[in-house]
């Protein structure tokens, strides 16, 4: 099988089968595409252990027709943000609200009237949380949850670099949901399959697209200031019983 494995050192390795020796003994090639990672896009690719965003960006950092390709994705601004600052660190112990890893995840859309699927649309990419203790279900901001749920976090008001150290895991659990309109449970998970195999450029579309959810570092800052400023403003309302007012 061909494929490409991104590892932890930042290098995107291009594996398959070769019998130059014309013996019939197929032997299994690893070579480094790291330069050339805009070229195997269409390669199904391996996250091997350990990886983190850290090590997609130094793909980027490279090959500078991958970042082209990407550009519509703020990939040349997103990669000088990383280069200009330092990262936060990621240090793996147990946080309740903190981001244990990123997942990169999938959902299909089934219609079961017409057994059709819908268009397939790109990956999942968030961040997972800590397995909750049951200490942590006894918080106020946590009471509904139960031990050993993990919270799930939006990454698109996130810099990189806020989450650069912190592994990538992608899930080959599929989710297909319901996707005829007029059904009662549209929307609803009706199986489950496996799909591990995934693109090399799936996995960038989607870690990409998330990561500039808003456009570039300026746009996302200022999306970012405004979440932060509605979210105190009703906080102050729930406080005092007033209710917010929208600005038109």
């Amino acid at each position: 099988m061909h494929a490409v494995v991104l590892n932890r050192n930042g290098r995107l390795l291009h594996t398959s089968m070769d019998d130059n020796n014309g013996n019939g003994h197929a032997r299994q090639v690893s070579r480094d595409v790291t330069k050339e990672a805009h070229s195997y896009l269409f390669e199904p690719v391996v996250l091997g252990p350990g990886v983190r965003l850290m090590d997609l960006f130094f793909v980027l950092s490279v090959c500078e027709p991958l970042r082209d390709i990407y550009r519509r994705q703020w990939a040349h601004e997103l990669l000088q943000e990383v280069c200009q600052s330092s990262p936060m660190p990621y240090t793996g112990q147990h946080d309740a609200q903190g981001i244990e890893y990123l997942e990169l995840s999938q959902v299909w859309e089934f219609n079961t009237k017409t057994a059709q699927y819908q268009p397939m649309r790109r990956m999942s990419f968030k961040g997972v949380g800590y397995a909750l203790q049951a200490v942590d279900c006894d918080s106020g901001k946590l009471s509904g949850y139960k031990p050993g749920d993990r919270l799930c976090h939006s990454v698109t008001t996130l810099s990189p670099l806020d989450i650069i150290e912190v592994p990538i895991l992608l899930n080959p659990a599929v989710k297909v949901c319901e996707g005829d309109l007029t059904a009662k449970n549209f929307g609803k998970v009706v199986a489950v399959v496996q799909n591990p195999a995934v693109t090399w450029g799936q996995v960038l579309d989607a870690v990409l697209c998330e990561l500039s959810f808003f456009g570039g570092p300026e746009q996302r800052q200022k999306e970012k200031e405004a979440s932060t400023t509605m979210i105190s403003r009703w906080r102050r309302s729930r406080e005092s019983g007033l209710e917010i007012a929208t600005e038109s």
